[in-house]
């Protein structure tokens, strides 16, 4: 009986194989678009929460929110430009990346960023909710 539901499915006819395919094809992308869509939410919520947290005054929560998204913008610099080599630091790194001019010296600025509240104890010097969103809107439009 399931061979002869196998041959059933290899017999069915083209246009039906075809319209099988454009089904599976049109899901791949509409999952990848839905995908795409709940990263920039993901930016746009954390980006809030460090804005809400440097507002208010809180250093502590603020460097904890800010690290959450420099490790998220992180892994989009890596999903658009490739891994870091294993023997580079990330400034080497950032510094070796193919950008436009105008995303160049914002990511120059977030690898100074992300180096002062990793290995700073006392970084005061976070950037502004503004310049993260600078920082956001130039790696999404560098795509």
């Amino acid at each position: 009986a399931l061979a002869d539901a196998g041959r059933g499915a290899m017999a069915a006819p083209p246009w039906a194989m075809a319209a099988c395919a454009a089904a599976v094809t049109g899901a791949a992308g509409l999952a990848l678009a839905l995908r795409r869509r709940r990263e920039r939410f993901a930016f746009g919520s954390a980006l809030r929460r460090y804005g809400s947290a440097l507002q208010a005054g809180r250093h502590t929560a603020a460097r904890s929110q800010f690290l959450r998204l420099a490790d998220a913008l992180w892994r989009e610099l890596y999903k658009q430009c490739g891994a870091k080599p294993v023997h580079r630091t990330l400034r080497e790194y950032a510094a070796a990346l193919d950008l436009p001019p105008q995303t160049v010296p914002l990511v120059a600025d977030f690898v100074r960023w992300d180096e002062e509240a990793r290995f700073d104890a006392y970084a005061h010097r976070l950037p502004t909710q503004q310049q993260m969103a600078e920082l956001i809107t130039g790696l999404s439009a560098s795509r």
